[in-house]
């Protein structure tokens, strides 16, 4: 079955960041997220997580559902961890 639509850019631009963190084509990015709504062996099969490569796509897979633009709320900075020692 083929299938068009169209996407927002912002969806679009997405949909590619998140293949491309996963190492796949567009299509089976896709492919995948449909299967695994639709109950199949999408993506939870192909990153299976007893595998050393499994753990790390699905790592990956989690790390780009986060925008990288979030704002830092820990400061770990040798100064703010040394500031109240008086050195």
């Amino acid at each position: 079955m083929t299938v068009t639509i169209e996407l927002k850019p912002e969806i679009e631009a997405r949909v590619k960041s998140e293949a491309e963190a996963l190492g796949l084509p567009v299509e089976d990015y896709l492919e995948s997220v449909i299967e695994s709504q639709l109950g199949g062996e999408g993506m939870e099969q192909s990153s299976n997580n007893s595998t050393p490569s499994g753990r790390a796509r699905a790592w990956e897979q989690w790390a780009a559902s986060h925008s990288p633009s979030t704002p830092v709320i820990l400061d770990d900075s040798r100064e703010a961890i040394y500031e109240d020692d008086g050195r």
